[in-house]
C-alpha cells in the first residue's frame, strides 16, 4: 500500500469564501497591509507571551471518534512545544535554517470559563448522525447540520475534531472570514499524539500546521511554483509541497525548508517556524490586529493584555570568527542605547543555555567541545535594566570533526533509464561525492552532490548498477559507504482498460505507474482509491486539486497482477469507478 500523503483544504475554503463574499478579498488585503506596516515600522508586542484560550468541540458518530481528554491534552502540549520551539526534535532543524528558527511566544490553553461565565474544561462533546463530514463544507460547525456551534470566535480559538471524508487531514479559516465558521477542523485520526492515531501523522503536527493558517501563515511554497511568495522573507522559495520525509530537497536554486510546519512533510520531519513567520502571526495581536480581541478574552480566568515594553534595540549582524576545537570569537553590531549585553550560548545537543553579561560587543568563548554545533543569541540591556528581545540565533561548529560513512542508501523511483538515489544526511557537510558504475565493469562515474539526494539519467535499461557515497565537510572527509545496488527495468505496458466518460486511465511513462486524466470543466479536488478484488484499499491518494487536462500518475509498484477497481470521488461527493487490469 502506498504511503499516505498530507492533504489540507484551507486554500479551497479561502477560494470558496472569496466566491461567496465579494468583500472577503478586500478584508484579506487590509490584513496584509497592516502586517506589512507592522514589519516596516518594526512594531512588536514586547517579549510577553500571548496565551490563546482554546475550546475543542468533539463531534463524534462512533466511540472511536469520541477521543479521550488525554488525547486532547496531548495536542495542547504539542502546540505549546511547537510554537515555543521546545519540541524535542528542534535539534533536527537543518543547520542552514537554525539561525531563523524561532520561539513564536504564542501559547495555547484550554478555556477555563465558558461564554456564560461558568467553569469549563474547554471541551465539548456532541453526538452526530453524520458518519463523515465533507472537508469541503462547514457542516460540523452548526448544530442543525449535525455539528456544534462555535463559541464566540472573538474570544476563543474553536477547534472541531470529527471524521473527515476524502482523506483530508484538516483545514482552517484565515483571519477576516465569517465569524460563525472561524477556527480549525482536524480529523480525529490525526489529533494529538496519545491514543489510536494514524501514522505518519501521529505527532500532532496537523493542528500545528492548521493553526499556522488560522494565524495568517501560507504554505511554505506559496501555493505556486518558483517565484510565488508565501509573504515571509526568511523562508526560501519552493516549487511545490514536499511529501513524506525527504530531509533535503532543492527546487528553486536553494535548499527547500522541508522541515517547516507549513510544508506537507510527515509529522516526524516538521520542526520549526521561522522568526518571519512568528512576526507575521504576532502582528495579528497588535492594536488594530485581526485577532487582538483574544488578548482580552474571558475564556481564561487570568486573562490580561500584554505588557508593551520599550527596551533597547535588538543586536544585529551576529558573526563568528577564529573558530578552533575549543574556542570561538563572537561579535555583533553595537547598540547605541545599550549599557551592556546579555549573551547566551548552548550546544545543540540538548544542554541548557549558559548566560553571561558583557559591556563590549565582542567576546571570546572557550572550553567548547570539539566538533559540536553551538548556537548563541544576544540581547541588549539599558541603564535601567530594560532588556531587549534576544536576537535570532546564529549557529557555528567547532573544529576537530570526524564522521562515519553515510548510511541508509536507497534507490527510489527507479525507471528504465533513470533512478533517484538517497541516503541519510551527515550533519555539517559541504557536499557529497557519489561514485556509480554498471555492475561487473570498471567504468566508475563520479558526481558531486549538494544534498543527500540525486537523480541519475541516461542509464541503461534492464541493468544492475552499484554505487557508494562519502561526505565532504570542513576539516574532514568520511570513508565511502558500503556499496549498494539497484536495477533498471525494461519498459512494459502493464495495464489495459476501457475508457469511461469521466476519467481515462492508461499506462504511465514508466512501469508501475498508471496515468489518470479527467474531463473537468474547471479545477476540482479529486480523491483516488485503488481496491483489489476483495474490496481492500491497496493505494489511496487524498484529495488533490486538479486542473482541466492535468494528468495524475498513480504508483502501483509492488501490486500483484490482477483486476482492480479504480474509484474516483470529487469534491461534490460524486463517485465514479471502473475496472483496471494490472499485468
Amino acid at each position: 500500500m502506498s504511503q499516505p500523503r498530507r492533504s489540507c483544504a484551507t486554500m479551497y475554503h479561502l477560494e470558496q469564501e472569496q466566491e461567496m463574499d465579494p468583500g472577503r478579498m478586500e478584508r484579506l488585503e487590509r490584513i496584509e497591509e497592516f502586517t506589512e506596516f507592522v514589519a516596516k515600522s518594526n512594531q512588536r508586542v514586547g517579549r510577553s507571551v500571548i496565551t490563546i484560550p482554546v475550546v475543542v468541540h468533539v463531534v463524534y458518530h462512533t466511540e472511536e471518534e469520541n477521543i479521550s481528554d488525554e488525547q486532547i491534552l496531548s495536542q495542547i502540549e504539542v502546540l505549546n512545544e511547537d510554537f515555543g520551539r521546545f519540541n524535542a526534535d528542534a535539534n533536527q532543524t537543518p543547520v542552514q535554517f537554525m539561525d531563523v528558527a524561532a520561539d513564536t511566544r504564542i501559547r495555547f490553553q484550554l478555556a477555563t470559563t465558558d461564554p456564560y461565565g461558568e467553569p469549563t474544561t474547554g471541551i465539548t462533546r456532541t453526538y452526530t448522525d453524520v458518519p463523515a463530514f465533507s472537508a469541503f463544507q462547514n457542516e460540523m460547525k452548526f448544530q442543525p447540520q449535525g455539528g456544534m456551534d462555535a463559541w464566540p470566535t472573538q474570544d476563543y480559538l474553536n477547534i472541531w475534531v470529527c471524521n473527515l471524508s476524502m482523506g483530508v487531514l484538516g483545514y482552517s479559516q484565515f483571519p477576516g472570514g465569517p465569524a460563525e465558521t472561524d477556527g480549525v477542523v482536524i480529523c480525529y485520526k490525526y489529533f494529538g499524539r496519545t491514543g489510536d492515531i494514524t501514522p505518519p501523522f501521529n505527532l500532532g503536527r496537523t493542528a500545528t500546521h492548521e493553526i499556522g493558517h488560522w494565524l495568517n501563515l501560507r504554505h511554505i511554497w506559496g501555493d505556486g511554483p518558483c517565484g510565488t511568495d508565501d509573504l515571509v522573507e526568511d523562508t526560501p522559495e519552493a516549487e511545490g509541497p514536499t511529501h513524506g520525509c525527504l530531509r533535503t530537497n532543492f527546487s528553486c536554486g536553494s535548499p527547500d525548508m522541508v522541515s517547516n510546519f507549513m510544508d506537507y512533510t510527515d509529522d516526524a520531519c516538521m520542526n520549526l517556524f521561522t522568526q518571519g513567520q512568528a512576526n507575521r502571526m504576532r502582528a495579528l495581536f497588535l492594536s488594530g490586529g485581526e485577532r487582538e480581541s483574544l488578548l482580552y478574552s474571558p475564556g481564561l480566568s487570568q486573562a490580561a493584555p500584554p505588557v508593551v515594553d520599550y527596551a533597547p534595540a535588538v543586536p544585529g549582524l551576529l558573526e563568528v570568527a577564529s573558530v578552533t576545537e575549543e574556542s570561538a570569537q563572537l561579535m555583533w553590531e553595537e547598540v547605541p542605547e545599550a549599557a551592556s549585553y546579555l549573551l547566551r550560548l548552548r550546544a545543540l545537543t540538548g544542554e541548557n543555555w549558559r548566560e553571561r553579561s558583557f559591556r563590549r560587543n565582542r567576546v571570546k568563548v572557550s572550553e567548547l567541545q570539539a566538533c559540536t554545533n553551538y548556537e548563541f543569541q544576544v540581547a541588549s540591556m539599558d541603564t535601567e535594566g530594560g532588556l531587549s528581545d534576544f536576537s535570532n540565533p546564529v549557529v557555528f561548529r567547532t573544529m576537530g570533526c570526524s564522521a562515519d560513512a553515510p548510511t541508509g542508501l536507497v534507490a527510489s523511483a527507479v525507471y528504465p533509464t533513470e533512478a533517484v538515489l538517497e541516503w541519510d544526511p551527515v550533519e555539517g557537510v559541504d557536499f557529497y561525492k557519489l561514485q556509480y558504475r554498471k555492475a561487473g565493469t570498471r567504468d566508475i562515474i563520479s558526481r558531486e552532490v549538494s544534498g543527500n539526494r540525486i537523480r541519475l539519467t541516461n542509464l541503461s535499461q534492464a541493468t544492475w548498477y552499484q554505487y557508494r557515497v562519502r561526505a565532504i565537510a570542513p576539516g574532514y572527509v568520511t570513508p565511502y559507504s558500503k556499496v549498494a545496488n539497484f536495477y533498471t527495468y525494461s519498459p512494459l505496458a502493464r495495464m489495459r482498460a476501457k475508457t469511461p466518460d469521466y476519467f481515462r486511465v492508461q499506462s504511465g511513462p514508466y512501469p508501475d505507474v498508471l496515468e489518470v486524466s479527467f474531463d473537468l470543466a474547471e479545477d476540482q479536488y479529486v480523491r483516488i482509491v485503488l481496491k483489489n478484488a476483495w474490496g481492500e484499499t491497496v493505494v489511496e491518494e487524498p484529495a488533490h486539486r486538479f486542473y482541466p487536462g492535468e494528468p495524475y500518475q498513480l504508483e502501483t509498484g509492488g501490486l500483484a497482477p490482477g483486476t482492480y477497481t479504480l474509484e474516483i470521488e470529487d469534491d461534490q461527493g460524486f463517485q465514479h469507478a471502473k475496472e483496471v487490469h494490472i499485468r
